[in-house]
Parts: C-alpha cells; sequence; structure tokens
C-alpha cells in the first residue's frame, strides 16, 4: 500500500518515485516524508518567486532558531515561520551533529504546512 502511495504522490509532484521513496517513513499507519524533500516539493511546486531562504539568530543549543522565508510570486511580501531547537528536537542524533540542517528541513516543513498545504497533498495549481 505504501509503495502505491509513494508512487502516486511522485506522479502528483512531478517527480522520481524512486527518488521519492528512499525520502519517505511510515509512523502509526502514515506516510511521511523526509525534510529535504518537503523543500525540494516547495521550492519546485509551491509557485515562489525564489527559493526557500533562511536566516539563522545568534543563539546556542536550544536556543539556535531559524526563520524561514518564501515569498509566492503574486505576493509582496515573503511569508515566514520560526522554529528553536528547543522546539523542534527530536531524538534524531542530526540535531546533534548538524542542528543548522535539521531546523532548515523543520523549518520547512512547517513553512509548507502553514503556508502551502495544498501543495504538500499533490495539488498541481501554483
Amino acid at each position: 500500500a505504501n509503495c502505491f502511495l509513494v508512487v502516486n504522490q511522485a506522479i502528483r509532484w512531478g517527480m522520481d518515485p524512486f527518488a521519492i521513496a528512499p525520502e519517505t517513513y511510515e509512523v502509526g499507519g502514515k506516510l511521511g516524508f523526509q525534510g529535504k524533500l518537503v523543500a525540494a516539493v516547495i521550492n519546485a511546486r509551491a509557485g515562489l518567486a525564489e527559493k526557500l531562504s533562511y536566516t539563522f539568530n545568534n543563539g546556542k543549543g536550544d536556543d539556535l532558531e531559524v526563520t524561514v522565508s518564501g515569498r509566492i510570486s503574486d505576493e509582496n511580501d515573503a511569508r515566514t515561520v520560526t522554529v528553536t531547537v528547543k522546539e523542534a528536537r527530536t531524538q534524531n542524533q542530526m540535531w546533534t551533529k548538524d542542528p543548522h540542517q535539521k531546523l532548515c528541513y523543520t523549518g520547512a516543513t512547517k513553512w509548507a504546512r502553514r503556508h502551502r498545504p495544498e501543495i504538500m497533498l499533490g495539488s498541481n495549481d501554483r
């Protein structure tokens, strides 16, 4: 069933199912997508004037934060979300090894959920 879901979603996004499959996971019977895949889908399909941008504060540890910005093509102002390590950290070891990258991926996912959820559901509309 998950293979069918991956292929279906890849078709909706106009992407190769074999590229999508390794970037998915299952939790509680639901298919999830890695943050780098989410960021790629947003940049390719969300109708942005330019790719998402990431601005970090000077915080350390739990206080490190990123603001993710993306301006939709027909809008004047960028839409943003801000995420801190404290808010987003999980048991994933990447939070220790590369917290900046994990914040980018988590921030992109939060940005998509807030500002373009239809893209994550496979809408082809821009």
